[in-house]
């Protein structure tokens, strides 16, 4: 929904990362999504070693040593804790509306945290505070890193909105975006700005601060240019896996859903996002990486394992990624969810028609496909044996018809499906039919895009039901040339 608010970039993000992980939060609740080294999880019934998926509450604590934690609260906000931090839930409670009910009043004892808030606060800013030995910490729609220096000081360091910095001097400093605020161990003296601009927070003596190891897309080729498809590519066809749950969700788990999506901007809750294929040397997608334009947080997700059934000709590239999809967020990383080599990450991207044909019927032909697997992974990768498609354009658009032949677990499948074109992409329906596993009443669907100059290309993400009224379909993506 489309907004003329002035967009909260943490928020935003916040959004975006609380959906991109698997696990549900309950209210009055904080999740540890990410744990690496040494971390303690500390409250009334004593101290326990902090494990990824683990709810925390009021009064809970954690402390890190040689380890980090990130932390996603119910109200979609997120903590990044660092190496040799101690920070405690004084008060949460969010019970899903933001009427200034709702609070979040956490403590620092020591170390550094980064943070991107979530709703509390968004009514009543005194519902939200930080409080640290020297100084307490409020918001007014932000993100930013707090630290705890040496000597007992605290550094508020602004990446987004404004953070408002208080001591016992009675006096507020105001500290936006780009910015820095530092509230001295004498705490009768104001709050002061500093020169500290918004980088990482300095490391504790003898801790490394090295992040779990992740390797993202490179773009450019050896000589500094974009290698075939731009680094601005666009996916037009893509299965993804379940376990991300994004908010602009088109298309999740391993072939149960299917959708579309282009680089561009478009919106969360009003607030633009961007969203960028990344495209590796040899043409084919190896991550994506979704902005905020204002604050310039990223997420970013990596595919880090084999890249099956790939091929490319410069304007339109396909595959199937098996192995685990990595996230990279606020300067951690973790394996959201790993393909077994029976299931797939599917796609099919290309430079987007930027002009549609408005008249004619054009018939493609087949010069690429991803073998199609079956969601819960249960059978080997099939095969696609033929292909057909046709697009009917028109001044409103026009319809298109699709036909993919295959073969997995020893039956033959015929899916059909036709549907409208909108713009550069269509989505349809229809069946799947197989004589000796489905013979009627076995639904089909398909999305896709055209793409390169006058519509030469489409990109077909397609998925079928194994059994009338299954939740487990088989799919994958077929691209046609004119």
């Amino acid at each position: 929904m489309n907004q003329s608010l002035k967009p909260f970039a943490p928020r935003t993000l916040a959004l975006l990362v609380a959906a991109a992980f698997a696990g549900h939060v309950d209210a009055n609740t904080g999740r540890v999504e990410f744990v690496y080294g040494g971390a303690t999880l500390r409250n009334a019934q004593g101290d326990r070693p902090l494990t990824r998926g683990v709810d925390l509450r009021t009064g809970d604590a954690v402390i890190t040593t040689d380890g980090r934690a990130q932390i996603r609260f119910s109200d979609g906000a997120f903590v990044s804790l660092q190496p040799n931090t101690e920070f405690k839930i004084d008060e949460y409670r969010f019970d899903g509306q933001t009427d200034g009910s709702e609070r979040g009043i956490f403590a620092l004892a020591k170390g550094a945290m980064r943070t991107v808030t979530g709703l509390v606060g968004r009514v009543n800013r005194r519902s939200y505070e930080v409080r640290t030995p020297t100084a307490t910490i409020g918001i007014r729609g932000t993100g930013g890193i707090i630290s705890i220096l040496l000597d007992g000081a605290t550094l508020v360091r602004g990446t987004t909105g404004i953070w408002t910095l208080t001591n016992l001097s009675g006096v507020s400093l105001d500290i936006p975006a780009g910015r820095a605020g530092l509230a001295g161990t004498d705490q009768n003296q104001p709050p002061r700005e500093s020169a500290q601009g918004p980088s990482a927070p300095p490391a504790p003596p003898n801790v490394p601060l090295s992040n779990p190891p992740i390797s993202l897309a490179e773009n450019r080729d050896s000589s500094g240019g974009s290698a075939f498809l731009r680094d601005t590519g666009v996916p037009i066809g893509i299965v993804f896996a379940d376990t991300l749950n994004l908010p602009f969700a088109i298309g999740l788990v391993n072939t149960q859903f299917i959708g579309i999506m282009q680089d561009g901007t478009f919106s969360v809750d009003g607030f633009p996002i961007s969203v960028k294929g990344n495209i590796g040397s040899a043409g084919q997608l190896s991550g994506l990486t979704f902005s905020e334009a204002a604050s310039g947080e990223s997420l970013k997700f990596a595919f880090a394992g084999t890249l099956n059934e790939s091929g490319t000709n410069g304007t339109v590239s396909w595959g199937r990624w098996t192995g685990p999809i990595t996230l990279s967020f606020l300067g951690e990383s973790q394996t959201l969810y790993a393909y077994g080599p029976n299931g797939g990450f599917h796609y099919a991207i290309g430079v987007p028609t930027a002009q549609m044909p408005t008249t004619g019927s054009f018939s493609y032909t087949m010069i690429g496909a991803t073998a199609p697997t079956i969601q819960n992974e249960s059978l080997s990768p099939g095969q696609v044996t033929s292909a057909s498609f046709t697009g009917n354009f028109t001044p409103i658009g026009g319809s298109v018809s699709t036909n993919v032949f295959y073969n997995i677990g020893g039956n033959n499948w015929h899916l059909g499906a036709s549907g409208s074109i909108t713009g550069n992409t269509f989505s349809g329906s229809g069946s799947n039919f197989s004589s000796s596993a489905c013979s009627s009443g076995c639904l089909a669907q398909v999305v896709g895009g055209f793409a390169g100059t006058g519509a030469a290309y489409a990109g077909v993400a397609y998925k079928g039901q194994v059994a009338p009224g299954s939740a487990t379909n088989v799919g994958g993506v077929v691209v046609f040339a004119k």
